[in-house]
């Protein structure tokens, strides 16, 4: 992942002059209109790192991809907040940014020679904030690459009024980050019989859903 992204970065930063990069995974669904509101309120702010709010693949677990910094920010509404880190599944990013990184930090060369691009987003291995003498907990190339950016001085934010589903085992929402639903040790669940005119069939299968795909060209 962290080579396919730098990869990815390196060709964009060698062959194209424009000052954004939008990054969006496979698993991601947003709206059309809500996606182009995110991409031009990004690029018309002073910022030069912007991400979409979403929750990770885990009913009920809390567990934001943006982590918010200091007071809490309001999903769904509530504009611009900053932010610790976050996962890059929907991101804008300026091209000021791998720049700085190339000029600030020692970023190394890929030892094999088959492998393209610089290692923006190579895992690294970081001391926590409440023992920095503790142990040590190790960054995913996405929020790896967080750490880099606000090591040069940039400063991370959220637009937290996008709308962003996470596909999975099903379509993971804003709501999932809610973590104070009942729990049970087990439930009673009665037998479904599907019947036709000719008698019992098996129920279909559940289908995995599918990310929506948008052809750009056709958009204006």
């Amino acid at each position: 992942m962290s080579q396919g992204r730098g990869a990815l970065a390196s060709q964009w930063l060698s062959t194209h002059r424009t000052d954004w990069s939008l990054w969006l995974d496979d698993d991601i669904e947003i709206e059309w209109g809500a996606l182009r509101e995110f991409v031009l309120d990004a690029m018309a702010s002073d910022h030069s790192y912007v991400c979409a709010q979403y929750v990770a693949k885990a009913p009920r677990s809390g567990v934001l991809t943006a982590r918010l910094e200091g007071s809490a920010g309001m999903l769904g509404a509530g504009g611009y907040h900053r932010i610790v880190g976050s996962g890059f599944g929907c991101v804008m990013v300026r091209r000021s940014v791998f720049e700085r990184m190339d000029h600030m930090l020692p970023l190394v060369r890929w030892a094999r020679t088959d492998c393209v691009g610089r290692p923006y987003f190579l895992g690294i291995v970081v001391p926590t904030k409440e023992d920095p003498e503790g142990p040590r907990i190790q960054l995913g190339e996405d929020y790896a690459f967080g750490f880099r950016a606000r090591a040069i001085g940039v400063e991370l934010y959220c637009d937290t009024r996008v709308r962003v589903w996470h596909h999975g085992d099903y379509r993971y929402g804003l709501e999932d980050a809610d973590s104070s639903v009942k729990r049970f040790g087990s439930i009673h669940v009665a037998p479904t019989e599907v019947r036709t005119t000719e008698g019992p069939v098996e129920p279909e299968p559940i289908r995995t859903l599918r990310t929506l795909r948008y052809d750009w060209r056709r958009q204006s």
